[in-house]
């Protein structure tokens, strides 16, 4: 990949084709997307989809994700309109409110993907409230760090924070909640950036911002 795509991966299991399509990509390289049968751990077997998918980028650190599955992956009873995006790590299976679905085609869509691992659809098992850092740094179109650049953190509330960068052009936001999508923009003196979408689901140790031309 060395375009923002979008890139659709044709796969599926033995019950049915269930597609992932990748969108809005950062960075160049590739990805790997394998689906399994069964429900995603931490999920609600009432409640979750009988699938899910391990994506796996090697360049990449960004990405819009859109997952599409079967009628049959849904359990019977199972309130579709509902559910959630599910993103499971090595600190538990997180719901996230999808960026859009549409029940009738059985497609969510989450944006700002930046950790990626196992994902699926449904409910979690149990309400999820986890704190997380971001870090990464603020460069010049020659790649030397910006220092004193401002970059601010703002929710779908209007809430932000903000943090100025080292000498270096580094920064780190401790304490950031999982689970919600934000809006990163920088400002430095003398430098344009373009602001990203970013939704939250671990740790994040590569937001870097370059200086536009």
């Amino acid at each position: 990949m060395n375009s923002a795509g979008p890139y659709t991966f044709p796969v599926g299991t033995g019950v049915g084709y269930a597609p992932v399509t990748l969108g809005g990509v950062v960075g160049s390289g590739t990805f790997l997307v394998s689906p399994v049968d069964g429900v995603l751990t931490g999920a609600s077997p009432l409640q979750s989809i009988q699938r899910y998918w391990t994506i796996t980028p090697s360049g990449p650190t960004q990405a819009n994700i859109t997952l599409s599955y079967q009628s049959s992956d849904v359990p019977g009873g199972a309130n579709e309109s509902a559910f959630q995006i599910l993103h499971q790590n090595g600190s538990g299976t997180f719901g996230f409110a999808p960026t859009s679905f549409d029940v009738p085609t059985h497609t969510f869509v989450i944006n700002g993907v930046t950790a990626f691992s196992n994902w699926s659809v449904g409910t979690p098992l149990a309400p999820t409230a986890a704190n997380v850092s971001i870090s990464g740094r603020v460069v010049n179109q020659g790649g030397l760090g910006v220092a004193g650049a401002s970059l601010t953190l703002m929710d779908a509330t209007g809430t932000s924070r903000a943090i100025r960068t080292n000498n270096f052009g580094y920064f780190t936001l401790d304490d950031i909640r999982v689970g919600r999508t934000y809006i990163a923009s920088v400002r430095a003196k003398g430098y344009q950036f373009e602001p990203r979408v970013i939704s939250v689901t671990d740790d994040i140790a590569n937001l870097d911002f370059v200086a536009l031309p």
